[in-house]
């Protein structure tokens, strides 16, 4: 992963403090706090320990947890990592406010191929939208710094200079005013957890799988990841490959790919705790000497 990646822009934005809001047509959303302040952090500085959380979150919403402990549990992944990026992920083309309609490919969220840019914008601005408009022809879009909305130039004048050379649309992605749905956020780790437990059964019980079962999940697994990050050429002491990763779910989905794919470990469930762990030895069944001996 440090090799491939070793030059690439992956930096992403987590507030605070969130909290769960319903519109107006009675969506929830989840949206940083009117006093949330913005952490600028760079998501692959910890491979490990996000795919990690990612996948036990998704095993979260797949268990007979209640229903408040599953959101909760969504609710912690927010508040450390913050928002997915949805906005950024689902189309064609992550720099889509260019054009007058955002293409998509097959996804679980949206099942038109196609949308009006600023009807798509509008998904995810469910209380205040930031200044998107035309700007005089049908290609060109404007939209206000993103420390323009809010009265505390303090609070968001960081963004503005982390972002100031970013695309336009990771800008709106990182703004105070940006939502994400409840219930596509919860969606999004179930399907985490369900290539996760699809690599898991596929593995371990291979020798009792019918050859439909067996070309079914590769399949599954053939369908994960469709999206992958752009990159450009930079010319530093010598021209150098930088990746963009512009937004955090494509970030989780390659740390995701990488960490159940490695040769140097395997992820496993432990017996004891229910949770996903790491290890580079294959007889392991517990992730420590504590949930040995307690179980």
């Amino acid at each position: 992963m440090t090799n491939i990646f070793k030059n690439s822009c992956a930096t992403w934005v987590k507030y605070d403090k969130y909290e769960i809001r319903k519109a107006n047509n009675g969506t929830e959303y989840v949206v940083p706090t009117a006093d949330a302040y913005p952490v600028i952090y760079d998501p692959l500085e910890d491979v490990e320990g996000i795919a990690l959380d990612a996948i036990n979150t998704g095993l979260l919403t797949m268990s007979q947890k209640s229903r408040c402990e599953v959101r909760a549990g969504i609710m912690d992944f927010i508040q450390k990592y913050g928002l997915l990026g949805f906005m950024t992920a689902l189309p064609t083309t992550s720099e889509f406010t260019g054009y007058e309609k955002v293409y998509f490919p097959k996804n679980e969220f949206i099942r038109e191929e196609f949308m009006d840019t600023e009807k798509y914008v509008e998904l995810f601005f469910p209380f205040n939208r930031p200044d998107f408009k035309h700007s005089g022809t049908s290609t060109e879009y404007t939209v206000g710094d993103i420390c323009s909305e809010s009265n505390d130039s303090i609070r968001t004048g960081a963004l503005t200079l982390a972002f100031m050379d970013e695309p336009l649309e990771k800008r709106m992605v990182v703004h105070p005013d940006y939502g994400e749905r409840y219930d596509w956020i919860e969606q999004q780790f179930k399907s985490w957890a369900f290539i996760f437990f699809t690599s898991q059964f596929y593995y371990h019980d291979k020798e009792d799988l019918t050859e439909d079962t067996a070309v079914m999940m590769r399949q599954s697994m053939a369908a994960f990841g469709h999206k992958t990050p752009t990159y450009r050429i930079e010319l530093r002491d010598r021209p150098v490959m930088v990746w963009d990763f512009h937004s955090l779910l494509l970030s989780v989905q390659m740390m995701f790919g990488f960490v159940i794919s490695s040769e140097d470990s395997d992820v496993k469930i432990c017996k004891n705790c229910n949770r996903a762990f790491i290890t580079k030895n294959p007889g392991a069944e517990f992730c420590s000497r504590e949930c040995e001996s307690e179980y």
